[in-house]
This record gives structure tokens, C-alpha cells and sequence, in this order.
């Protein structure tokens, strides 16, 4: 056989490529991290050599590896090592989870935690500094909400922090002291000053690699700043990397690039810079979310915008000049109307067949109107949103009834209306929770019609036109010969209308040719 001899080969499945004929075929070959073949058994095992593994799929399903664009891988790598504040049944739980970690806890380090809703508790309100000085007196401790807009530290974390009171976004108290709960700018503020070393990447991003391949996932596009980056580097460049990244650098860091000469698409098919990412509004969770109408539990309350228009204007252009794609989080009516504005002026600078080329996106937008979909349309704007959003917070009584209800009810995070308004929709996880195939499941199972979508087109969101949307369709998204063989087999088909989604799972994973998770059995 000679060159034609294969390094992997995947047999006797339902392998669904994906591709513009939407082939289902039986077998795949790879060879150099690509594929080499697809087809029929007896055509694909001609690759066979002494050094080939095969592995018989035994009929299991297979598609195209999930692709995750709108995570935070490398933050969420760093909070497993932290105290894991999800599930936390109300405020006493998370309390008493931050003071077992302290006995973990040298003096002078943080307490760091991530992943607390209080949607969820009796208690119904954010913690409070007093409520984290009873559990940890003597440590700084930061715990931060599960959306990553807000957080809330002790009073030794507050002094050690050094932020003024009247910085934006800290929250006093009607005698004007900090409460301790720190939003938006405030809460970005505390990712600059508190800075993890090294070597804790070194021991969190492996931890999180193996997590991603435990749940099918190959790419991921993260939203990354230079510390990230600069761990990625060092994998990428030990040949350690197991998850590829697709990177969008934080706006703030917009002018280091710059000054580097940096442009889209610096890097290779396992780490590449491909965007810049900026926050339009903030979150209905932190009731920060840009609304036209004041929040059902926080009346006066309208959210806010973290950019003026001209500043995102501004940002876009200069964006532009560098290739790089354009990611504006955008969550509340005003907020999603006042991004899809800004872009609509940026675009004057440039043609709009050459803009809507261009791929630029708009994250989360989860209240959009019809009109709104309408220009996001005409822009060429892509919708990249998180399915699991709804499966967590859109049934009656949960997040979004508490916080918006109304009109909205029902109308949040409406998937099903942009897609048939001609919106490209593709999906990632925020890491709330991390994982396709409960986005996959929650877009599907869906309680309102204008969020649901098919199994097939939720599958779709997570694979060939997420791949589309990063850029990458050339190299990846669809099992074809000559594209990289990334792929996920399931234990169960998500295509199939008997099947219960929320119990499939993936049975191996394939990234670059080498099978780095198998079940057992």
C-alpha cells in the first residue's frame, strides 16, 4: 500500500458528513491528521496496513466533531482548579462550599470561585460582602455569578482589589459603602488585577482539553486575553494542544494588537487569531442587560450599555482594517437594537456585498425583534447564540420570567425566527453548562415554537455552520476528503424523532486522526 496506508480507520457506521450532498456513509479514512477517504466499507478498509487502527463503530452514529463558538475555554480550565459554585442549592450552600476551600486556602492567596445562580434559591438576592466575611474572614475571596458579569468579594477582597468606590459598576449600598458586589467594568477590573501564574494554565488547561474531548468537542472559539493566549502559545508550541482555538481577542487589548501588526488569521489549524470581541450590555442575570422597559424585580432598573454607539462604530472600522471577524455580545431589546445599529453605520464605510462577506456577529442575542432580524439579514450578521440558555432559564417561573416575563415570555432567544428570517444561527455553550449535546437537546426541546429547532438543523448550529461562521468551512465542519479529521461518535442518534436526547452521549472522539476518548466496552 505504501503512502496509502492510513492511520485510523472508522468502519461499518451511520456517518452523517455533512457535506452539500448530505451524504450518510459507512466508513472514513485518515491519515496526517486528514481524511483520505469516505465510502464503503470495502472502499475505505483498501487504506488498511499493518499500523492502521480500526475501529468497527458497529452502527453507531458519527458526525462532524462539535465545534463550540462562543466559550471561555481557558477562564473556565482555570475554574476547575478554583471552588466550583454551580448547583449550589442557596446562598447557605455556596457559603459553606468557600469556606472548605479556604482550609484549602494559604493565607494571602484568594479564595476564587465561579458558577453561583441565585434565580435558583429561596433567598432570591446576590450575595453580599457581610455574607462572605461570616464564611471567610481572612482570605480575599471572589465569587462570581454564572454569567460572568458580576461577582461579589469579602471585605479583605475588596480592600486588596484597591478599586475606587466610584468606579463603574461597583454597587453601594443606600449609606453609599460597597456592597461587595462588583458588575460589569467593575467586574472586568478584577480580571485584570487578580493574575494567575504560569503554571496554573499548565495544570488547567490539559484538565479541561480531556473535558472537551469527553463531550465530542474539537474547536472551540474563545475569548481569550494576552495571558491566555500566551498559555495557548506555549502548548501549541510543545505540539501539546489536544482542542483547537479559534481565538477572539478582548476589545480592550485592541491596540497591543495593533501596535503588533497583528491581523486575522495568524496561526495554524490548531491555534489561529480570528476576531476581536467586545461587550455591547451586559446580562439579564445580572439585570445589566440593555432593556427598554425597567426589569419585573428591580423596577427603575433599565440595564445599561457598556459601549456608546460611536465607540463601537469606531471599534468596528479599526477592527476591519486587521481582517478580524467582529463578535459584539448584545442580550437585552435595546442592547441587541443598539448593536444592529452600530454595525449598520460601520457598514457604510465598505460595500455591502464586501460587509456581509465579512461574517461579523452578533453574541447571545436573545431579544430581537422581527425588524431587527430583518437588518441582521441584510447585513450578513450571524446570530451566535446558546441554546442552553433556554433549557435552563426559559421555562415559567425560571430566570427570564423573573427578571423580563411579559411580552417576552416565550420570544427569548427566538432561534426558530432567525433562521427562517435568513439569520445564519450557530451555537456555543458560554460554558453554561459546557457541552453540545445539551444545546443540541434544549434547542430541540424547546417550549416555545419560536425557539425550537429541528434535530437536524441543531446539529447543523454545532458543527458545518459554526464552521462556516469561524471561517473555517474550507478545513473543517463536514466529514469530506482533504479536511481535517475531527470527528464525534454518539451512542445514540440525535436525527432520530424516538430518540430521548438528553441520554445520548459521545462514544469516542476523533481530533486530527487519533482517537483521544473511547468508551469502554
Amino acid at each position: 500500500m505504501g503512502t496509502r496506508t492510513a492511520d485510523l480507520i472508522l468502519r461499518s457506521g451511520r456517518i452523517h458528513t455533512l457535506d452539500a450532498r448530505d451524504r450518510v456513509v459507512r466508513a472514513l479514512a485518515t491519515r496526517g491528521g486528514r481524511i483520505v477517504e469516505v465510502g464503503r466499507d470495502a472502499d475505505v478498509l483498501r487504506w488498511r496496513g499493518s499500523r492502521t487502527e480500526v475501529v468497527d463503530l458497529e452502527g453507531r452514529f458519527a458526525c462532524p466533531g462539535f465545534i463550540d463558538c462562543h466559550t471561555h475555554f481557558a477562564k473556565r480550565a482555570l475554574g476547575i482548579t478554583r471552588v466550583d459554585l454551580h448547583g449550589a442549592a442557596s446562598l447557605g450552600e455556596l457559603l459553606a462550599r468557600l469556606k472548605r476551600q479556604r482550609r484549602r486556602t494559604p493565607r494571602g492567596e484568594w479564595v476564587l470561585g465561579r458558577g453561583w445562580d441565585e434565580s435558583t434559591w429561596d433567598e432570591k438576592r446576590f450575595p453580599t460582602r457581610e455574607d462572605l466575611d461570616a464564611a471567610v474572614p481572612d482570605r480575599p475571596v471572589k465569587a462570581s455569578r454564572v454569567d460572568g458579569h458580576s461577582c461579589v468579594v469579602n471585605t479583605l477582597g475588596w480592600e486588596t482589589l484597591g478599586i475606587p468606590k466610584d468606579f463603574p459598576g461597583v454597587v453601594l449600598d443606600a449609606a453609599g459603602r460597597p456592597t461587595g458586589v462588583l458588575k460589569e467594568h467593575a467586574y472586568e477590573e478584577t480580571l485584570d488585577r487578580i493574575v494567575d501564574p504560569p503554571e496554573r494554565y499548565r495544570e488547567a488547561l490539559p484538565r479541561m482539553e480531556r473535558e472537551a474531548q469527553r463531550l465530542g468537542v474539537t474547536t472551540v472559539c474563545d475569548f481569550v486575553d494576552p495571558k491566555d493566549m500566551a498559555a495557548y502559545t506555549e502548548r501549541r508550541r510543545a505540539g501539546r494542544l489536544r482542542v483547537r482555538v479559534v481565538a477572539a481577542m478582548w476589545v480592550r487589548h485592541l491596540e497591543a494588537m495593533e501596535l503588533a501588526g497583528m491581523h486575522a488569521g495568524i496561526g495554524d489549524e490548531w491555534l489561529k487569531v480570528q476576531g476581536v470581541k467586545m461587550y455591547g450590555d451586559g446580562s439579564i442575570g445580572s439585570r445589566t442587560a440593555a432593556m427598554r422597559r425597567p426589569y419585573r424585580d428591580d423596577p427603575g432598573n433599565r440595564g445599561q450599555m457598556n459601549m456608546g454607539a460611536d465607540e463601537m462604530v469606531e471599534t468596528v472600522a479599526r477592527a476591519r482594517v486587521m481582517g478580524l471577524q467582529v463578535c459584539v455580545h448584545a442580550i437585552g431589546d435595546r442592547g441587541v437594537e443598539e448593536v444592529i445599529g452600530a454595525y449598520e453605520r460601520a457598514a457604510k464605510a465598505a460595500t455591502l456585498a464586501t460587509f456581509r462577506g465579512e461574517r461579523h456577529r452578533v453574541e447571545h442575542c436573545e431579544l430581537v425583534t422581527k425588524d431587527g432580524i430583518r437588518r441582521m439579514k441584510r447585513l450578513g450578521l450571524v446570530a451566535s447564540m446558546q441554546p442552553n440558555f433556554v433549557g435552563q432559564w426559559s421555562r415559567k417561573g425560571a430566570l427570564y420570567d423573573q427578571r423580563i416575563g411579559g411580552r417576552w415570555h416565550g420570544r427569548d432567544n427566538p432561534m426558530r425566527w432567525l433562521l427562517d428570517g435568513g439569520v445564519p444561527v450557530v451555537f456555543g455553550s458560554d460554558n453554561m453548562p459546557f457541552g453540545p449535546l445539551y444545546g443540541i437537546a434544549s434547542a430541540v426541546g424547546a417550549p416555545s415554537a419560536a425557539q425550537r429547532l429541528t434535530p437536524r438543523e441543531a446539529l447543523a448550529a454545532y458543527t458545518r455552520d459554526a464552521a462556516w461562521a469561524l471561517r473555517e468551512e474550507a478545513s473543517r465542519g463536514t466529514l469530506e476528503v482533504g479536511k481535517l479529521a475531527d470527528v464525534v461518535v454518539l451512542d445514540g442518534d440525535p436525527l432520530r424523532r424516538s430518540e430521548r436526547l438528553d441520554r445520548i452521549g459521545p462514544w469516542a472522539t476523533v481530533v486530527g486522526g487519533r482517537m483521544p476518548f473511547k468508551q469502554r466496552g
